[in-house]
């Protein structure tokens, strides 16, 4: 499970344990969390209108919807 906070920009998403947090200013970021759905489950519980990717997880139940970045 990536260990993720809103507001907090990633790289090297291709695996969880693999994830590097950096700051979002950073020219490496790939994914910024937007939002973190506690009990989610799809991505439609995603509120923010500016979601195009995110993680789904069934246990615990748990969305990170959130930003691509290229």
């Amino acid at each position: 499970m990536l260990n993720a906070k809103q507001g907090e920009c990633f790289t090297d998403l291709e695996e969880a344990d693999q994830a590097k947090k950096v700051a979002c200013t950073d020219p490496a970021v790939k994914f910024e969390v937007l939002e973190i759905v506690d009990g989610g489950t799809q991505p439609e519980d995603c509120a923010s209108s500016e979601v195009d990717d995110g993680f789904i997880y069934t246990e615990p139940k748990l969305v990170i919807c959130g930003k691509s970045r290229k």
